[in-house]
């Protein structure tokens, strides 16, 4: 999401706005058990405030829950909203659907909220917290770590591979290293770079 004639400072989605500072500009989206998306930004203090009269600009996905869960070769038709001269000869999907969920009710959240802060990981000792606590940030598609002592003390090395893109942006580096930073062992240096992509050089016989 972004603001209309600023697109270059875009705001990000989190889980929650606690580790948020003064000018993230993060936001919460709440799912509704109607379905309604309700959007809650930072009050100054966790998280940034959007601008006074901003025109914010959005783009989202939706998928279909459960019902989505279709078997191969149910997909042959294909809807286009709003979009001319796009020439298709085939739909199909040669692979079942899978995945699709149902969301879940916010009475059952309510629920579980108070038993959730202590299974929350809010600590990095070993190399597997920190990929852990890594790979949960949002754009975060997969994240590696290891230990490795420097001479001096142990240094906490986090390979982070972004979620569609080959080189992680700066931004989420950035991001990656200041979440770790408040919950990494006292002692341990960090270090954070993109993900090095390795070429693998396959033979199949069939």
């Amino acid at each position: 999401m972004a603001v209309e004639g600023d697109p270059d400072r875009p705001w990000r989605p989190r889980r929650d706005l606690l580790e948020s500072g003064l000018t993230d500009r993060a936001f919460v989206g709440e799912l509704d058990d109607d379905g309604g998306l309700r959007l809650r930004f930072g009050d100054g203090r966790a998280g940034a405030l959007p601008p006074d009269g901003a025109a914010l600009a959005i783009a989202y996905r939706l998928g279909n829950g459960p019902s989505g869960n279709v078997s191969a070769e149910a997909i042959d038709e294909l809807v286009l909203c709003g979009i001319a001269g796009v020439q298709v000869s085939r739909v199909r999907n040669p692979l079942p659907a899978t995945g699709g969920a149902a969301p879940e009710p916010v009475a059952e959240v309510q629920e579980r909220a108070p038993s959730e802060a202590r299974r929350r990981l809010r600590r990095a000792v070993t190399a597997a917290d920190y990929a852990a606590l890594a790979s949960a940030r949002p754009g975060v598609q997969r994240a590696s770590a290891d230990l490795r002592w420097n001479g001096s003390w142990y240094e906490a090395r986090v390979a982070v591979d972004a979620l569609g893109t080959e080189v992680t942006p700066p931004w989420l580096l950035d991001d990656v290293r200041a979440a770790l930073h408040g919950v990494r062992r006292i002692g341990h240096g960090l270090d954070v770079p993109t993900a090095r992509l390795v070429p693998l050089h396959l033979k199949l016989w069939v």
